[in-house]
């Protein structure tokens, strides 16, 4: 919102002030009001007020105890199939409560901080195929060693 506003909220010609700058008269006066409501300009939370496709913290509390009681390096590999059972036993799906994909259960126990990152691991952008335009623009030579009945050492290649 222009500084002016946040200034000064009494704006003579609100129609000429929202032409100069751009804005939607019921933008400016939706603002002004705000403006004279709460006494000053304060960017609000963009956060929405609810999350209905969260999961729900029944889920998440079975899987943070799964997760005690299973090891204590499980993961969600080990953690959902206990967790198919339990929601099988519970009967989950009359109180509509489904058991999550195993993504969800390994962003869970990293919110928890229960997930150690393994940073050894080789990313997968590093798997380079060998991949040629046309034939022939690569080669792939074996070379086998053998010891030959005198002792001398022999190196057979396979082009």
């Amino acid at each position: 919102m222009d500084a002016t506003l946040v200034v000064d909220p009494n704006i003579d010609n609100v129609a000429a002030w929202c032409r100069g700058n751009g804005i939607n008269p019921r933008t400016f006066y939706r603002h002004r009001a705000r403006i004279r409501a709460e006494g000053q300009w304060r960017q609000r939370s963009r956060r929405p007020h609810s999350s209905p496709q969260a999961t729900p913290q029944l889920v998440v509390d079975e899987i943070l105890r799964l997760r005690g009681v299973l090891a204590p390096d499980a993961g969600a590999d080990s953690i959902r199939p206990e967790l198919v059972k339990l929601a099988a036993q519970q009967d989950w799906a009359a109180h509509g409560l489904r058991v999550p994909s195993r993504a969800t259960i390994n962003r869970i126990l990293d919110r928890e901080g229960l997930l150690d990152k393994n940073p050894a691991k080789r990313p997968r952008a590093s798997w380079r195929r060998f991949v040629y335009a046309r034939p022939r623009d690569c080669y792939q030579i074996d070379g086998t060693e053998h010891r030959l009945a005198d002792g001398t050492r022999v190196v057979a290649v396979d082009v």
